[in-house]
């Protein structure tokens, strides 16, 4: 059954209202964008390097070509990547929705560690659960908010890559995925649930009280395992379709009113925060402490109160495109002389842009005149686009 993403948020919007969270199952989708392969990617990467191992798999599969390799040879491929990775705008978002209320158990396939490092960018430390070590599970002992890792991390003593490991490891994630379902709504990202056991535990489910909803990759059609064993009928499990991971966790966290972070908007008060949960330091043998951070603290306040002008005007347009809020940057047009200051210009010109694609996209939607405005309305942001910024290969294709 098909749903969008409108009706997605209307649920987390409507569960937070009745006390209840969402779990999210996230799998390598979600750090594409990160700088980490998918499945696909890594097995492109062995047939490169390691082109005898890539032979003798018997299937040109992810478990398949990763068991060829031995066990130092994968922590090593694994970790070249993981280790190089950068925080994708799919973590914030997420590290956003659990800040927010909206979250309170991620799920993850991944060996990447950065759900965790997008959380503590935004202050939040929910609790972690390595399931490639550990399999002793205590729902009780549970903290208001938790990430599990299903098949190990990154620095784990176990990593599951195996076809042989996922079936001997599957049994022991029975009560994570019981736990999990018990009165949250279920998400699902990035995750393609093929070569992987863990999907077992949600197509066995009979149907999901509060609603599951499996986010596809872009316009493809979802695949026939998911088709014959979860979107069926009685389940209550939904596909959305029509955006990659970042685009998804974004605009969704837009939807329900927790983005972006105050780190893009409001730096230096993220900042000041940020030092503010040092605790102070004692020299040694002296019993009055020193807060050591406090003139770096008056130094960021002092630079928070100079800004002015066109500074401020850049931080709020760069937090209000993250926000897809396009006519206040659109505004700013008007308050500046030709030309844009040159720290304006970029953003304002993505402003118009975006909202000719958005005036296009509804286009598509209606019919008769209302057509032709929406159409000529967007011709028109993507013009006003390249009268300030000739090059915008982006809006030139557009109109």
């Amino acid at each position: 059954m098909r749903r969008s993403i409108e009706d997605l948020a209307q649920t987390l919007k409507n569960a937070q209202r009745r006390n209840k969270c969402c779990s999210v199952l996230i799998g390598a989708g979600c750090s594409a964008t990160a700088g980490i392969p998918t499945a696909s990617g890594f097995v492109e990467r062995i047939k490169q390097d390691y082109s005898r191992a890539y032979d003798r798999a018997a299937e040109k599969k992810y478990p398949k070509c990763m068991a060829e390799l031995s066990v130092s040879e994968r922590r090593d491929l694994i970790a070249e990547y993981v280790d190089n990775a950068k925080i994708n705008w799919t973590h914030i978002a997420l590290a956003q929705m659990m800040k927010a209320g909206y979250i309170d158990r991620v799920l993850t396939t991944n060996f990447d560690l950065l759900v965790v490092r997008a959380c503590a960018l935004l202050g939040l430390f929910p609790a972690i659960y390595d399931f490639g070590v550990s399999q002793l599970y205590r729902p009780a002992d549970i903290p208001e908010q938790a990430v599990f890792y299903l098949h190990g991390q990154r620095t784990g003593f176990v990593l599951i890559n195996t076809e042989q490991q996922f079936e001997k490891h599957s049994g022991l994630l029975a009560p994570v995925f019981e736990d999990a379902g018990q009165g949250r709504v279920w998400m699902v990202v990035g995750y393609s649930g093929s070569h992987d056991p863990v999907f077992d535990h949600l197509a066995k489910v009979t149907s999901f009280d509060n609603g599951l909803y499996w986010i596809g990759y872009l316009d493809r059609e979802p695949a026939e395992h998911l088709q014959e064993r979860l979107l069926v009928d009685g389940k209550d499990a939904f596909f959305i379709s029509g955006f990659d991971s970042d685009d998804f966790f974004v605009t969704l966290a837009r939807m329900l009113g927790c983005f972006p972070p105050d780190l893009v908007g409001k730096p230096f008060e993220y900042l000041d925060e940020l030092l503010g949960t040092v605790a102070p330091y004692t020299l040694p043998n002296q019993d009055a402490e020193v807060n050591i951070l406090e003139n770096a603290r008056s130094i960021v306040r002092a630079a928070n109160e100079h800004l002015g002008g066109a500074q401020d005007d850049v931080l709020a347009a760069q937090s209000n495109l993250l926000a897809g809020d396009y006519d206040s940057i659109i505004s700013l047009r008007h308050k500046y002389k030709d030309p844009l200051p040159q720290e304006l210009l970029v953003t304002v010109a993505w402003a118009y842009t975006m909202s000719g694609n958005l005036a296009s996209d509804q286009a598509k939607m209606k019919a008769g005149e209302e057509v032709d405005r929406l159409f000529a309305e967007a011709r028109k942001n993507h013009d006003a686009a390249l009268k300030i910024k000739p090059d915008m290969h982006e809006a030139l294709n557009n109109w």
